[in-house]
């Protein structure tokens, strides 16, 4: 496997793709992405600068992670709303 295939495979490589790369999203890596709460977290933040839905069940299972979303979330819809 070559490029894009092989890095949606990862979480970390797919994010790090996404942000560093692409300067947007990457619907192939977004699978992957959503497996991991850190991952899942960053990816709403840094890329999508927005809800990851996709991801919002990992994120759930981790405290630390659910509370950042959580504030990123309410932080974007207070600046939307403005």
């Amino acid at each position: 496997e070559l490029g894009e295939e092989a890095i949606s495979k990862d979480a970390n490589y797919s994010y790090y793709y996404a942000r560093d790369i692409l300067k947007g999203p990457f619907e192939l890596g977004e699978e992957a992405i959503s497996k991991h709460a850190n991952c899942s977290c960053y990816y709403a933040k840094d890329v999508l600068e927005g809800p990851f839905k996709l991801g919002e069940e990992a994120i759930s299972k981790h405290a630390g992670y659910s509370y950042r979303y959580n504030n990123l979330i309410k932080h974007l819809q207070k600046t939307n709303a403005k």
